[in-house]
């Protein structure tokens, strides 16, 4: 089974699973728009492209947190949107942070490379990129326990 994990955001990431082994994994792409002041944007076409024409998309479910300003939860809102876009063609499910974290016992940035090393044999290059994988990989996990 093909799952996709998604950490979403401007600087989240993307981590495919085959039957529990890492595929691949690789940074949201970005572009960088407007003149003057450059702000990024996720890059549709190049993430519609590059996620697998099939399978489940498992996306963080997270919400703004006390003391967020106007335009970051617009802008990360705003990403979220084209993540889901990007991802519509697939079975898109969510879970929420606390249950990936949970199933995965990790609580931090390091607990999640460090996590992603042991299961995956790999170190992911960045926190967001070891969220990814274990989002998915939590989800498997889930899903096998409610069967």
């Amino acid at each position: 089974m093909r799952v996709i994990g998604i950490d979403p955001g401007l600087s989240g990431a993307i981590a495919i699973l085959e039957d529990e082994r890492l595929i691949e994994v690789f940074d949201v792409p970005t572009i960088e728009v407007g003149a003057g002041y450059v702000r990024r944007r996720i890059d549709i076409p190049r993430l519609i492209e590059a996620l697998p024409r099939s399978g489940i998309a498992v996306i963080e479910s997270v919400s703004a947190r006390p003391g967020q300003g106007v335009a970051s939860v617009f802008a990360f809102g705003r990403a979220l949107g084209a993540i889901e876009a990007a991802a519509s063609h697939l079975h898109v499910r969510y879970i929420s942070p606390q249950a990936w974290r949970r199933v995965t016992g990790t609580s931090n940035k390091a607990d999640s490379i460090r996590r992603a090393r042991e299961i995956f044999g790999v170190t992911p290059q960045n926190h967001n990129q070891a969220d990814a994988a274990l989002i998915a990989w939590a989800y498997l996990r889930l899903r096998s326990l409610n069967k």
